[in-house]
């Protein structure tokens, strides 16, 4: 079966989707609005670069017209790979070029941002929303929040298929801890709506009750409030215990993951989370916000805690609580990854996609 992908090429989500496809011994294709350097899927992936950036990361409205130029390049693309199935990855915008063209059938994935955040702006916004998802054979979302609410602008079918994590790839490491210090810590932009200043206060509540126990707060990504982050921790005191390390490859993610004994995440806003599943795949409990989809990755009390956001001094309490009971971490720890490996795996994800391609073609 042949599948052209409408994806950004340089996104790792959706890197990941096309080696567990190729994995499956998929034909595919890629039209994208960057261009990629990656060599291995360059060899094993037809990729169509249309070029010009992506629709909405540029305010211009000479951009935005350009954009219809993609139609004529996708087409014939279309032409050239003849695909069986289309599928679009984020809505707003590459669902939005999909919608353009007469091909059939067409999944259009949504993502998050193009159905929490952009049908809010006005109108205008949310009939072209309305109208992609029209255009739409099925849609498939990565959570069930997520799905509930596309479903306020569609009545086409969605199907939750949650973005899966390499097992594998991100597994408990026990030999990366350090037993003399405990660890806390989180891989997140490093941006307000991700909560890294309430983390931050956080930590600062749960070192200064345990002056006794030795803390780390590890600090993984980058973004545009670092050094606003940086004078919070030197404000606090505590700036000799958080350590910024800024943006990382994946490759080495998993490293530190492994080297925390507890992984927080407070986010102001969260459509799925995948550093969360990938946290508890390498068996960290976690506590996050009761915000988007992470109230489906995470059973308070079992696999890690929830909180509500803001709320730094009960997500202290409960940072806590982790941070003082070993064998509450280890409980939670397994717990956390036996929920991924069941729920997660990116081999059943990516089997959940085919399985959901097989049902469409044997349908046209």
């Amino acid at each position: 079966m042949k599948i052209l992908l409408l994806a950004d090429i340089n996104s790792d989500h959706t890197q990941n989707w096309i080696r567990g496809l190729l994995r499956l011994k998929y034909c595919l294709g890629v039209y994208t609005f960057s261009s990629s350097s990656l060599s291995e899927l360059n060899k094993n992936v037809k990729i169509y670069y249309g070029g010009g950036g992506d629709f909405y990361s540029n305010k211009s409205i000479g951009h935005k017209i350009t954009f219809f130029s993609h139609i004529k390049k996708l087409k014939h693309s279309i032409k050239d790979f003849q695909p069986d199935i289309i599928h679009a990855h984020y809505a707003t915008s590459y669902g939005l070029l999909g919608s353009l063209i007469s091909f059939r059938p067409l999944i259009i994935s949504i993502w998050g941002s193009d159905v929490f955040n952009f049908p809010k702006q006005n109108f205008a916004k949310k009939l072209l929303l309305k109208y992609i998802f029209s255009k739409g054979t099925i849609l498939t979302s990565t959570s069930n929040v997520m799905r509930e609410e596309a479903l306020r602008y569609t009545n086409k079918e969605i199907v939750t298929i949650p973005f899966g994590v390499d097992c594998t790839m991100f597994s408990p490491r026990k030999s990366l801890h350090n037993n003399k210090i405990i660890r806390v810590g989180t891989v997140k932009l490093l941006e307000d709506i991700y909560g890294i200043g309430i983390l931050i206060k956080a930590f600062k509540l749960v070192v200064k009750r345990n002056p006794n126990v030795e803390l780390e707060l590890i600090i993984v990504g980058f973004g545009s409030k670092r050094r606003e982050y940086e004078l919070l921790a030197e404000t606090l005191g505590i700036s000799d215990l958080v350590k910024f390390k800024g943006k990382v490859p994946n490759s080495i993610v998993p490293s530190y993951l492994n080297s925390f004994d507890v992984f927080v995440a407070l986010s102001n806003e969260e459509s799925f989370g995948v550093s969360i599943v990938e946290a508890c795949s390498c068996g960290v409990p976690v506590v996050v916000t009761n915000v988007g989809g992470l109230p489906e990755i995470v059973d308070h009390g079992y696999n890690g805690f929830i909180v509500e956001k803001g709320a730094h001094k009960e997500a202290a309490f409960f940072i806590e609580k982790l941070v003082l009971n070993q064998e509450l971490r280890g409980s939670m720890a397994f717990n956390a990854r036996s929920k991924i490996l069941k729920l997660y795996d990116r081999n059943k994800t990516v089997r959940m996609m085919s399985n959901l391609y097989t049902k469409i073609y044997c349908k046209t």
